[in-house]
């Protein structure tokens, strides 16, 4: 039940391996990341990606941080047309209460840990197989799911006639525990773009692929880190003591002597006074070498983990920046235009999310009471016509990082 890489079963026949004494992994991440199978060029599988998210102490790292850094600043929202603050005001209060920003990232987080995900907003007993009427969002009792490749049964897969005006596009028509759903109620999320006959298993299709496919193998190297790390800390208090013996029989008197001496040892702290003779020594273990290895070794690792994800190592690092942060700084530059091409790639879903929340903060019976207050600029115009002209002057603009 003890040493490295035993394998055993529990009485409830959960498999567990064990490595170190007395150190037990749960059967995801031990089979996971202790598998000698495990090649540089292997594709991880659903089960693999979820148990990298749950239990790697970068997987979340991996799959949250760009989001949460590129969301780090709101928006700064303009309607031009607008004929006060409040336009303004109803879209950013109806934003937060349906706290979009969370539903965005979990979107993108799920996107990046299995390679394609969607956002779905569900209004009562509606048929999902017909477009989303976006003039009953206001009235309706909306939610939100963020769903993943397995909710979806696989039907996430692309078109792959290259004569088709689809190619490379998922499905009209996808299903959600055997439920249709038009597209115009999903906003899809892919990490990365669908290469030709290019099969993601961690998202059963022809899509997008996850961020720890190519870092795969240095994930499971980094784990060896911490293996060792253990070790090194559970040796690091060892000492050892060079006591000088009596000859090849030791006498009961002798041996009691040295016992004594390692007891005194062990128990000693800051302030007691230990004899011991001149040819005796006391040191702690050599871990220089060990120290210099695997220093160099994890610095490499998560400089191949980065680069294989890819973002920037020093936001996987978590290295301080100090007085180097500043504007026109190498790392400032780099984090700034990394970040920039990650809200780019939210675009697609801040602008789905946008119209939805113009339809419920713009509603109808909010109309009424802009035309009450402005009643010469609006008082003849029509609802739509009004929200339109809003609608069309909308703009977002992140502000730098």
């Amino acid at each position: 039940m003890s040493g490295s890489g035993t394998t055993f079963d529990d009485q409830n026949g959960f498999s567990f391996v064990s490595i170190t004494s007395g150190s037990l992994l749960g059967n995801a991440l031990a089979e996971l990341l202790l598998a000698p199978e495990i090649t540089p060029g292997d594709m991880p599988s659903y089960a693999t990606c979820k148990a990298i998210y749950l239990f790697h102490p970068l997987g979340a790292k991996i799959a949250e941080k760009p989001i949460t850094k590129a969301q780090s600043k709101p928006r700064e929202i303009e309607v031009k047309d607008a004929p006060s603050e409040r336009i303004k005001e109803a879209f950013a209060a109806q934003w937060e209460a349906d706290d979009v920003d969370a539903l965005i990232k979990q979107t993108a987080v799920l996107s990046r840990v299995y390679g394609v995900a969607a956002l779905v907003p569900i209004m009562g007993e509606e048929d999902t197989s017909k477009p989303l009427d976006f003039w009953k969002l206001p009235n309706s009792d909306l939610f939100f799911n963020i769903l993943d490749p397995m909710n979806l049964s696989g039907s996430f897969t692309t078109t792959l006639n290259p004569n088709a005006p689809g190619f490379l596009k998922y499905n009209e028509q996808l299903r959600v525990a055997g439920q249709k759903y038009h597209p115009s109620r999903m906003a899809i999320k892919m990490n990365e773009q669908p290469i030709y006959l290019g099969y993601t298993t961690s998202a059963f299709g022809y899509v997008g692929r996850s961020s720890y496919q190519r870092a795969l193998f240095p994930l499971k190297s980094f784990i060896q880190t911490m293996i060792t790390d253990d070790m090194v800390a559970k040796k690091a208090g060892v000492l050892v003591a060079k006591i000088k013996t009596q000859g090849s029989v030791v006498g009961r008197l002798a041996a009691g002597v040295q016992a004594l001496k390692r007891i005194m040892l062990q128990n000693a702290q800051t302030g007691n006074v230990l004899s011991i003779a001149p040819e005796e020594s006391i040191e702690t273990l050599n871990m220089q070498n060990v120290d210099g290895a695997m220093g160099a070794a994890r610095k490499d690792i998560l400089e191949n983990i980065a680069a294989a994800v890819p973002m920037p190592a020093l936001m996987l690092n978590d290295e301080t920046m100090g007085g180097n942060f500043h504007e026109g700084s190498e790392d400032a530059n780099q984090i700034a235009e990394y970040i920039d091409t990650v809200r780019e790639d939210l675009r697609k879903l801040y602008a789905f999310m946008d119209k939805i929340i113009q339809h419920r903060a713009w509603s109808e019976d909010f109309y009424k009471t802009i035309q009450a207050e402005f009643p010469n600029e609006y008082g003849d115009v029509e609802y739509k016509q009004a929200f339109f002209k809003w609608r069309n002057s909308f703009n977002a603009i992140w502000p730098e990082v």
